[in-house]
């Protein structure tokens, strides 16, 4: 039950922390392979990430010279697609010698330049982090103390480590709908300090150049990337109505989307795209021994550990979640399932974690949602189905019921 708010700042903080904790606690993952072995109840995917998380992070920590290669990482990865079939990623199959030298490029030296055409793209008049340093503080900086920052994170990604008051959040509660003394009924919106977040930037920037170069990212993806807009979708759907006028579209809302990511098997899914050595190991850092605390009316509250999900209102949070989709429109796409408009398939339309399916009738969309099915049990998350809904377009009559 979530907790209900009562009067006063201390408690309306609380009660936010309360809700919020539950949400952050660790994703159970059923260790005994026996108890839980039918098709559509299994953990089995879920146990082999955690595993290669594991392995990925000890090949690529300790002393530099021991540490793991590309080459090395890319037998690793293979050898547990082979072992669990459900992990294997087209991305893991187009690994040449120009994704080896992106590999390179991503983990090389950190410049000024970066740092300072990350410093110049952070807007201004933004809320600070715990520490009030501002993004203006930053952008008045003297070219010294620039020179001094890029050390700072030259040294954080050698050796994979970020200050630990970077990772504590600040969380606002902004109020949705309906009763106000339900926490349920409120986003939180988290403050980071704005150093840390300019580091993001750097890495941001590094990895998109990595996605894109190497076309990692399905074409339906439009969530988040450049040259890439809303438009873009509704002119798809629109093209794919003309071109399928009886077929059937399935808006699906992913519930708790951001704060419920499985994060072995995001790092999972970073390394089969390449993002390896260095920038996989700081941000494998960067995402443990995470926390937060709610703050209202200068109130905070207590501390609780963030050990699930990405961090609201970091820099690399939208990015990360579109690759830890990534591979389900693949599953779609490969199924042979789903609306065409000509040679072009647009069975599955994506904005980050808002998905738009689309079937020409109401098997093949089921079909389809065996599909999210299993993908959202293999990688330990779920849809809203209160928020999921079905439109028909044309005159046919689907008498679909859509199994939960």
């Amino acid at each position: 039950m979530a907790a209900v708010m009562c009067d006063t700042p201390a408690g309306i903080a609380n009660a936010h922390r309360e809700n919020l904790a539950g949400l952050a606690a660790p994703i159970s993952i059923e260790t005994d392979s026996a108890a839980n072995g039918t098709r559509f109840a299994n953990d089995e995917t879920a146990r082999a990430a955690t595993k290669m998380a594991q392995a990925l992070h000890a090949s690529q920590n300790g002393p530099v010279l021991g540490r793991a290669r590309p080459e090395d990482v890319l037998a690793s990865i293979k050898a547990a697609e082979k072992a669990t079939p459900a992990l294997a990623s087209e991305s893991s199959k187009v690994w040449d010698a120009r994704m080896m030298k992106s590999i390179d490029k991503m983990n090389k030296e950190i410049t000024v330049d970066e740092v300072k055409a990350a410093i110049a793209k952070c807007a201004r008049n933004t809320a600070p982090g715990n520490d009030g340093i501002t993004y203006e503080v930053l952008q008045a900086m003297p070219g010294t103390a620039v020179h001094e920052l890029t050390s700072i994170y030259q040294q954080m990604l050698r050796t994979h480590t970020m200050p630990p008051q970077w990772k504590d959040g600040e969380v606002s509660m902004l109020f949705k709908e309906k009763e106000t003394e339900k926490c349920t009924n409120y986003r939180g919106l988290t403050l980071l300090c704005t150093m840390g977040k300019v580091f993001e930037r750097v890495l941001l920037c590094r990895l998109t150049a990595h996605l894109d170069e190497n076309q990692l990212l399905h074409e339906n993806q439009i969530g988040f990337r450049a040259d890439r807009c809303t438009q873009d979708h509704v002119f798809a759907l629109q093209q794919t109505v003309e071109a399928n006028p009886n077929c059937l579209a399935l808006f699906v809302d992913v519930r708790k989307a951001y704060p419920t990511v499985f994060r072995d098997g995001l790092f999972t899914k970073l390394a089969q795209k390449g993002v390896t050595g260095d920038i996989w190991s700081t941000m494998k850092d960067m995402y443990t021994g995470l926390s937060s605390s709610v703050k209202v009316a200068g109130t905070g509250s207590e501390k609780y550990p963030v050990e699930t999900g990405l961090m609201e209102g970091a820099i690399l949070s939208p990015l990360l979640y579109t690759i830890f989709i990534d591979d389900l429109a693949r599953k779609f796409a490969d199924s042979g399932l789903g609306c065409k408009v000509g040679a072009a398939w647009t069975g599955a339309l994506y904005y980050a974690d808002d998905l738009c399916l689309m079937a020409n009738s109401h098997a093949e969309m089921q079909d389809m949602l065996d599909i999210l099915d299993q993908y959202c049990r293999d990688w330990k998350f779920s849809p809203s189905f209160s928020k999921t809904k079905l439109l028909r377009f044309g005159t046919m009559n689907t008498g679909m019921r859509v199994r939960q």
